[in-house]
């Protein structure tokens, strides 16, 4: 399994985690997605937050990567 092509899901309410192959929208230094589970989620929308391996917050522009901020 090539860690590159997975990215790890997690609850943020239970801390459940789950290893899934990323999608095309995931950032690409991207290791984790938070995002509420079915189990969890009491009918909201639930927000996605995308952390690197230091465990930052992803915040900018989907669009935009590390090598073309602007």
């Amino acid at each position: 399994m090539e860690l590159k092509s997975y990215i790890q899901l997690r609850c943020p309410k239970c801390k459940r985690k789950l290893t899934v192959k990323r999608e095309p929208e995931d950032y690409p230094e991207a290791v984790r997605l938070e995002v509420t589970c079915p189990r969890c989620n009491g009918g909201d929308f639930a927000e996605t937050m995308y952390f690197d391996a230091s465990g930052k917050h992803i915040t900018r522009d989907p669009r935009r990567t590390p090598e073309r901020p602007e």
